[in-house]
């Protein structure tokens, strides 16, 4: 009864973890049409997708609070909430305010799933958030080295095409490779039996 009961858990919070990542999945594919959104300011837009993802990863992280996994999730995800709401809340900040605020978010998230990863040693969903939060440092490690590179075009000409499309492209891998990831999670947890399975890391 008690491994039924287990069971049944599981597969919840597989559910809710696939259903979380495919809407954050949805948010990295409208981050891809930041360069041309027009109608409403674009700091604006991207923190709506922030937003939103960061509260579906919140709920993934109550739901299942009591590993982990949970507690990364719910740290990670009220970054990204805060951070969204920010940018919703000044809709008038401009492509530098905004662009280190993504590398400084991407750099506490990706922490939040490393220390996670760190802590779940031998367990399966190791390699996967190990995964989410190195590729997270790495893009704000990648888009504050190309800031520091395009200041003076920027002080020049402004905010130009390409470093928009930069900042949507950055955004949209980060996104959708969290997504993927909690998709993968909870399609695994839907579809296998209750019971420890093996880091496939370690194989």
């Amino acid at each position: 009864m008690k491994d039924q009961s287990s069971g049944r858990l599981e597969k919840r919070s597989g559910a809710i973890a696939f259903g979380s990542g495919a809407l954050t999945v949805a948010m990295a594919i409208a981050a891809l049409f930041l360069p041309l959104v027009q109608s409403i300011p674009k700091a604006a837009f991207l923190g709506s997708l922030l937003l939103v993802a960061g509260l579906a990863e919140v709920a993934l992280g109550i739901h299942r609070s009591r590993d982990e996994f949970g507690k990364a999730a719910i740290a990670s995800g009220l970054i990204t909430a805060v951070v969204g709401l920010i940018f919703v809340t000044s809709p008038g900040l401009g492509f530098y305010p905004v662009a280190p605020a993504v590398a400084i978010w991407l750099g506490l998230s990706g922490a939040c799933m490393l220390i996670a990863a760190l802590a779940l040693k031998g367990h399966w969903i190791r390699s996967w958030l190990a995964a989410t939060g190195m590729i997270d440092v790495l893009l704000g490690v990648l888009l504050f080295k190309g800031l520091r590179i395009t200041s003076l075009a920027f002080i020049l000409f402004g905010p130009t095409p390409p470093m928009v499309a930069t900042l949507a492209a950055v955004l949209a891998a980060s996104l959708a490779v969290r997504g993927v990831s909690q998709i993968a999670i909870g399609a695994i947890e839907r579809r296998t039996p209750s019971g420890p399975r093996p880091d496939p890391s370690r194989s």
